[in-house]
């Protein structure tokens, strides 16, 4: 784009792209020093878990996730990102929206006999994401609750930034 910029703007009109080039390349950097940064360790971990001890408050935090027909290895590490969270009151409110692939059945059944916080409620027909959230958020008894689309992960402090800032600010 910068050379197709060039031949046709010239040198002083291609800056633009240019310096959205530099800027792209500098965030990206900036990000990667960010995840070194803030990166887990077992020390770290620990010491969110003595910090979870010492909240005033431990709201149960009901996390939604409407599910249709996702890829077993996505529904996988989408879940255990979740099981992996530091922060442990949780619940994980399900819905699969009439999934036709049947690996999701056998998957969802897997984690709710695995883990007594999840919870899957299963769609008789397809109501894509609004409806399915919306079931998922019926079964929640949360006091906050977060969206989590089926093929993303959370990092596992996630939860506890949550519950750190609920804490930190009594009045949200």
């Amino acid at each position: 784009k910068l050379l197709a910029a060039v031949r046709s703007y010239g040198i002083g009109g291609a800056m633009p792209y240019f310096e959205s080039f530099r800027r792209k390349r500098r965030d990206k950097r900036d990000y990667q020093k960010w995840i070194i940064h803030n990166s887990i360790d077992d020390q770290r971990r620990e010491r969110m878990r003595q910090e979870i001890k010492r909240f005033d408050s431990r709201p149960l935090i009901s996390i939604i996730l409407p599910v249709y027909d996702v890829d077993e290895i996505w529904l996988r590490k989408c879940i255990d990102s979740v099981i992996a969270q530091t922060y442990p009151k949780w619940e994980f409110c399900i819905a699969d929206d009439a999934s036709k692939r049947a690996h999701v059945r056998r998957l969802l059944d897997e984690y709710v006999s695995s883990d007594e916080r999840i919870k899957v409620v299963f769609r008789p027909e397809n109501g894509h994401i609004s409806a399915a959230s919306n079931s998922a958020l019926e079964i929640a008894r949360g006091e906050f609750s977060v969206l989590l689309d089926h093929d993303d992960e959370l990092t596992e402090d996630a939860l506890f930034w949550v519950a750190k800032e609920l804490n930190d600010h009594t009045e949200t």
